[in-house]
């Protein structure tokens, strides 16, 4: 039973380290954020808004930009169904990225085109 409780203990601390490294932003644009656009809970521009967090609009790792127009207030309950969709998304494109690119001077069986092979155009690309 103790062993357990220190795995999901162990569990809850990577993911929110990881969700820490994920949202890396810039402390001073949600703070102008938060100026403009006080807590819808307490309507208050510092301090803990409960039940709703932060987010960004689109995604820091899908290439959206740091700044308070790209930013909104979310329910707990859908920042974390974003989130979810989020980390597959940028999931999906580091793999997309690590990828490597496919080379235009072959064909799809990976033939090269300057050779004579029906694969290949006219001017020697597939």
């Amino acid at each position: 039973m103790r062993m357990i409780r220190y795995f999901w203990f162990f569990y809850l601390c990577v993911l929110l380290l990881i969700a820490a490294v994920a949202h890396a932003r810039d402390p001073k644009q949600v703070a102008a954020f938060r100026k403009d656009h006080p807590c819808p809970s307490t309507g208050k521009t510092t301090g803990v808004c409960n039940g709703y967090v932060i987010d960004h609009v689109w995604s820091l790792c899908l290439g959206g930009p740091d700044i308070p127009e790209n930013m909104k207030w979310q329910t707990d309950v859908e920042s974390y169904l974003k989130d979810v969709f989020e980390r597959d998304m940028c999931a999906m494109k580091r793999k997309l990225e690590a990828k490597p690119k496919a080379s235009a001077d072959v064909n799809i069986e990976g033939v090269p085109c300057n050779l004579t092979y029906t694969g290949c155009k006219e001017d020697g690309r597939h």
